[in-house]
């Protein structure tokens, strides 16, 4: 990992900078400004953050868990629910991030980002996990609408497929077919 296109020390067992074997597990308090989604920018104060330091040549070095602090702290300066918080209200219902997208409807890739803490939910969607967390009959009936929906697309299909891939009837693909091969490209 890199942070500000320095090494973290952990990843290396010495440091980057000199060499020295023995790094120190210090902790720190920062002061640092946060851009939120392009508005005001927040003053964020972060408590115990913790950073490897070279005794030898006074470098400090950012692991994972600094940036896992740093994050919580923005977030709990901006009133957004930490990654932890995301995650619990997903396992709270013994979903899968997967599971979890399908019945409320946010993105898969979203919530991995959210529980990995790679990115802020916005405040709409922090709104919405909050009803979530407070209200877990709320998943359990999104749960239940979710499947009633799915029973009604595929008796809505009968035999012809699944919701996401309908298949055509013969006499409807040999309509394409033959359009197909009235098809030419012209090149300009």
């Amino acid at each position: 990992m890199t942070f500000g296109g320095t090494p973290a020390a952990g990843e290396f067992g010495a440091c980057p900078n000199c060499g020295n074997e023995s790094l120190r597990l210090a902790y720190t308090d920062e002061v640092f400004d946060h851009a939120d989604d392009g508005a005001a920018t927040v003053t964020v104060r972060a408590t115990n953050v913790p950073v490897e330091v070279c005794d030898r040549c006074g470098k400090s070095f950012v692991t994972k868990e600094t940036l896992r602090v740093r994050h919580e702290s923005v977030c709990r300066s901006l009133g957004l629910l930490t990654p932890a918080e995301i995650k619990a209200i997903r396992e709270r219902h013994r979903l899968s991030q997967a599971e979890f997208a399908e019945i409320t409807g946010l993105g898969e890739a979203s919530i991995s980002r959210w529980e990995r803490g790679r990115l802020l939910p916005n405040r709409g969607n922090n709104a919405y996990l909050r009803s979530l967390r407070q209200n877990p009959e709320l998943v359990a009936q999104l749960r239940r609408e979710f499947c009633e929906s799915q029973r009604e697309s595929s008796s809505r299909l009968g035999s012809q497929g699944s919701a996401r891939f309908r298949s055509l009837p013969a006499a409807e693909v040999r309509r394409h077919q033959v359009r197909a091969r009235s098809f030419n490209l012209i090149a300009v």
